[in-house]
């Protein structure tokens, strides 16, 4: 009796499966994994974290630059009061080559006075940027124009120094680079480093 139930029993199994196998004989495999594969990869990209500020990088010999307030995105879940140069926090990278004259425009959008310091880059005095010293700083609504020829590759910094403490520390910064006229690496990456207050009302 037993041997006739496992008999009927294994004959079932067989027939579900050939059944099964016979219904799916006609669909692409392939196609179907494909699918899963990137539904997956949609699902990952909506879910994953995004940037809420990315950095843009401008090169050329003419360059604009905005000074506006913002949001500087802390994590998925704090945001906060900043000020920036072209709406990110470090501001738009610059990128000119060694040699060759650049214009960079500076517009005030900021309800305050700004400017733009070219840090370790050998400048005309007059572009500078130190406010009462080289130049009167940029009021809101106006802009600047700077002009000078970087001689020495490298990477720098761009900062205010219109009350540098508090705007820098809110975000009017970035990162300034002058490629060399012959090139001896693959790849160049910059790294910023800032800390910041999640709750600055507070303190901490």
């Amino acid at each position: 009796m037993k041997l006739k139930l496992l008999a009927i029993f294994l004959f079932s199994i067989l027939f579900l499966a050939a059944c099964s196998n016979s219904g799916m004989s006609g669909m692409d495999h392939g196609t179907m994994d494909m699918e899963e594969e990137n539904n997956t990869d949609e699902k990952e990209k909506a879910e994953g974290p995004q940037p809420a500020n990315a950095t843009e990088t401008l090169t050329g010999n003419e360059i604009n630059i905005v000074a506006k307030k913002g949001k500087h995105q802390l994590n998925e879940s704090v945001s906060v009061d900043a000020l920036t140069f072209n709406g990110s926090v470090p501001g738009s990278q610059i990128r000119v080559k060694q040699g060759e004259k650049v214009k960079i425009n500076l517009k005030n959008e900021l309800d305050e006075p700004v400017s733009i310091h070219w840090h370790g880059i050998k400048v005309p005095n007059e572009m500078d940027g130190i406010p009462g010293v080289t130049q009167n700083a940029v009021q809101p609504g106006k802009s600047f124009i700077y002009e000078f020829t970087p001689e020495d590759p490298g990477t720098y910094m761009y900062h205010t120094h219109q009350n540098a403490v508090e705007q820098m520390d809110k975000g009017l910064y970035g990162s300034f680079i002058v490629e060399p006229k012959e090139k001896a690496y693959d790849r160049d990456y910059t790294l910023m480093l800032d800390e910041w207050m999640s709750k600055p009302e507070e303190g901490e």
